[in-house]
């Protein structure tokens, strides 16, 4: 399966589909979520790419693109290699001073949770295809998130969600995440 299609499947069916983030189906039914790959694997290389949709995102404006999936299929990192590429993705927003305009979301088929046992499926929220950085407008997040708490919420009820798939529907769901991982 091409890549392209892989990260549009776990968006459909897994992000959307489990509504694990309750955010993306309105933007994504109205075309307003990019999904863009690179296949850079060095680490400048990498991070280039990461400044380009940065670009992209901002000349475009919130009525074109509303946030971005960037996915690098051909980057075999481990996810502490990738939480690397994520915290230098962090430094770049902060030295163009875009901290206040973007937030980045990080996605890898081996994500862990820190403080959680290894072996729950909470992780399988932030699992995804390849590595990739979710680059999402800070305005539209400020605007969905209505309260405080509300990401403890989220967090309990994908956890929650996924512990109520039974083993062949959540085997089913995340094959071709747990085949790369």
């Amino acid at each position: 399966m091409e890549a392209q299609q892989k990260i549009k499947q776990w968006l459909e069916d897994i992000i959307i589909g489990l509504n694990l983030c309750p955010f993306a189906k309105t933007p994504y039914e109205n075309g307003l979520i990019r999904l863009t790959h690179s296949d850079k694997t060095e680490f400048e290389d990498v991070l280039n790419a990461f400044v380009a949709e940065i670009e992209k995102i901002h000349s475009e404006g919130p009525s074109k693109i509303s946030n971005t999936i960037l996915f690098y299929p051909k980057l075999s990192v481990s996810f502490e290699e990738f939480l690397d590429i994520y915290a230098s993705c962090n430094v770049i927003l902060e030295e163009i001073q875009a901290t206040q305009l973007y937030q980045i979301v990080i996605f890898h088929p081996q994500f862990l949770f820190d403080g959680i046992d290894k072996n729950k499926r909470d992780h399988y929220v932030n699992r995804s295809p390849y590595p990739l950085l979710h680059i999402l407008r800070k305005d539209e997040l400020n605007q969905v998130i209505s309260h405080d708490g509300m990401g403890e919420e989220i967090s309990q009820a994908n956890s929650q969600r996924l512990n109520q798939l039974s083993e062949t529907e959540f085997t089913k769901l995340f094959e071709f995440i747990r085949s790369m991982s």
